[in-house]
């Protein structure tokens, strides 16, 4: 009920091979501010009802008219008016409150948590403002200051830029954004430093002359930094302009950092996984995105998904020289359907598939590229899309 995180480290304790080792957490404490976490209104019901006990063994209260709430069950929209929500508590002898009401956040409303802002429909809008607020404010304050061109830069280098680090550590912003968000920064150097505004812009990023951070340059080492502390596997993705311009993408915080890496000297190779670590990639050969054209593949993308579809081996027959004909593919796929009732399935993103990979009036005979051999095909099993309506309270 009460859904927490599981925290596992397999590799600090490496002796320990049952669930006894993982660590249940459904709170997050800090000074005095906690964060209750469910998947549910009654699970958080119960840990509000804990929270009243224990308040209650204290000798203390908490301000209910502080509570916040955040879900991800709410609609989409600034329209709709957001009532507060009833929860429901347990009495007994430490607790005489039989509900609270709290009203939740608009889903479209950025919160803070740690100092850190988040928002639930993934807008970047507010830390971008947030980012150029703190340049423009650092710019005006020390502008009439007395203070040198180096003096300025240390005191950008050494205290601006870790505070924007800190609240950025969520968000990716693209170079763009973080150019026009220290526009003011570098209008400020230039003028202490008595150049002229026309002096190009990459000769404050040196570190032979004034050495002033790049800040979209130093937030891609900090999140390529924090995602090796993730126990991933990297994808091997060289060309990230496919999936750039998707909503889904830049929302995506593992995926933008992976494609931040490329523009960098550093490469990606496969991790030695282990026991500890196992591989959870897919088993199968040749990505479907390697062999559809881009147009379609973007269009197609969710349907792919819902039908589990990744790889071309997936649509090759077990002996590993022809695709899998569409009557058969579909035949398939609704026979595994619980409703069999008005299943047409479109059939744009197979045939931009059998264009690519195969040749013409051949009946489905590959191409010699992608013929594999008959161990590798059809390695996934072609399994229904699952859906799931699970909400998230916090």
């Amino acid at each position: 009920m009460l859904d927490p995180y599981i925290l596992r480290s397999p590799t600090l304790l490496s002796n320990m091979t049952d669930s006894t080792s993982d660590i249940v957490i459904n709170n997050l404490v800090f000074m005095d501010d906690s964060t209750l976490i469910s998947s549910s209104k009654a699970g958080l019901e119960h840990m509000l009802s804990i929270t009243e006990e224990f308040y209650a063994l204290n000798n203390t209260s908490a301000n209910h008219q502080k509570y916040v709430l955040i879900s991800n069950s709410l609609p989409l929209t600034t329209t709709t008016t957001i009532l507060p929500v009833e929860f429901s508590l347990s009495l007994s002898s430490l607790n005489d409150i039989s509900s609270i009401f709290v009203t939740p956040l608009s889903i479209t409303s950025s919160f803070r948590f740690l100092g850190v802002w988040f928002n639930i429909k993934d807008s970047r809008d507010f830390v971008k403002k947030q980012i150029a607020s703190e340049c423009n404010s650092f710019a005006t304050t020390f502008r009439p200051a007395k203070l040198s061109a180096k003096q300025v830069v240390y005191l950008y280098n050494s205290v601006l830029i870790p505070k924007l680090e800190y609240r950025m550590q969520v968000t990716h912003l693209s170079t763009a954004n973080c150019y026009s968000a220290t526009r003011s920064i570098r209008s400020l150097v230039k003028h202490k430093a008595n150049f002229s505004r026309s002096l190009p812009n990459p000769m404050l990023y040196l570190s032979q002359a004034l050495g002033l951070i790049n800040l979209s340059s130093h937030l891609i080492q900090c999140h390529v930094n924090n995602l090796f502390l993730i126990p991933i596997s990297p994808l091997m993705v060289d060309d990230w302009s496919l999936w750039s311009t998707m909503i889904a993408f830049k929302r995506d915080y593992i995926a933008c950092t992976l494609a931040s890496v490329i523009s960098t000297p550093f490469r990606l190779q496969h991790a030695q996984f282990s026991s500890s670590f196992p591989d959870l990639t897919l088993p199968g050969h040749t990505p479907l995105y390697t062999c559809m054209s881009s147009h379609v593949f973007k269009a197609c993308l969710k349907v792919l998904r819902k039908r589990h579809l990744y790889y071309l081996s997936q649509l090759i027959v077990p002996s590993g020289s022809h695709l899998v004909s569409w009557t058969a593919y579909r035949t398939a796929y609704i026979a595994q359907l619980t409703d069999k009732r008005g299943r047409s399935l479109s059939q744009k993103w197979y045939l931009d598939i059998k264009a690519n990979t195969t040749l013409p009036d051949s009946h489905d005979l590959l191409l010699d590229r992608y013929v594999c051999s008959p161990a590798t095909a059809s390695t996934v099993t072609l399994v229904p899309g699952v859906t799931t309506t699970q909400k998230n309270w916090h």
